[in-house]
This record gives structure tokens, C-alpha cells and sequence, in this order.
């Protein structure tokens, strides 16, 4: 039997058990940017969750991440822009995709005023969580 440190709820499975503090600790991170772009930041974390059910939520590295056995993907909103931080491995096979837009080796940058492209977001995620890729 394991106990959550956040919550203190017991579970017995690794992984088994969906802590809300996490998850309002995600909400509390999207409340914390600018009123404007918080639609944009639940539209990504939705997209995220609907491309990887079941996912757990948490915040890793100061930005809302998701994971199931292993972290698979993160995102995070910045001045001009909202990263989306998938790995390296993903990069490269994603990166024909990224037209128009700045990247390094683990993140690509999506300005504000770019429309959301949510098939490319949810087909990371998925790719990450399917094939365990990521940092």
C-alpha cells in the first residue's frame, strides 16, 4: 500500500491513484496566466487528455505535465508565446510539421496569435504516450 505525499490517499497500484490536488495545482497554473489566453491553455490541456485518456496530471519543471508509466508530455505559456515540450525524439519526428514555427531539440514555441492546431498537439501526445518518447 502506497500514500500519496500531496493528498495523503492510499492506493495500491504505482500509478494508481488520480490525486485532485494535482490536478487543481494544473487548473491553479492556468488561473495564475493572463485572463486572455486561459481558454487557449484548457483547450490544450483537453486536447492533451483526449489524445492520451486516462493520463495523470501534475505540474513537473513549473508547467502542467502529463504522464501515465512515464512523463509524456508538457506545456507552458510565455509572453509572446505557449511551448509545448515533447521531447527530442518527437521533435524530429514531428518537425516536418512545424512550419512557420521556432524549435530546438525538445520544444517548439506557438505564438498567440497562431491559430491552436490541435490535430498536431493531440498526434504528439499520442505518438509520446504510444511509444514511451520523451525526455
Amino acid at each position: 500500500m502506497k500514500t500519496c505525499k500531496k493528498c495523503g490517499t492510499a492506493y495500491e497500484k504505482e500509478k494508481g491513484h488520480v490525486c485532485e490536488v494535482e490536478k487543481k495545482e494544473v487548473e491553479s497554473y492556468i488561473l495564475s496566466q493572463k485572463e486572455e489566453i486561459q481558454p487557449l491553455l484548457r483547450e490544450i490541456r483537453e486536447t492533451i487528455l483526449s489524445a492520451v485518456p486516462g493520463a495523470y496530471e501534475k505540474i513537473s519543471w513549473k508547467m502542467p505535465t502529463f504522464y501515465k508509466t512515464h512523463d509524456i508530455i508538457h506545456f507552458a505559456a510565455f509572453k509572446n508565446h505557449w511551448g509545448l515540450y515533447p521531447g527530442p525524439v518527437a521533435i524530429e519526428h514531428f518537425k516536418e510539421r512545424f512550419e512557420g514555427l521556432t524549435y530546438s531539440k525538445g520544444a517548439v514555441q506557438f505564438p498567440y496569435d497562431r491559430p491552436l492546431d490541435k490535430k498536431l498537439i493531440y498526434d504528439m501526445a499520442r505518438w509520446c504516450h504510444e511509444t514511451g518518447n520523451h525526455h
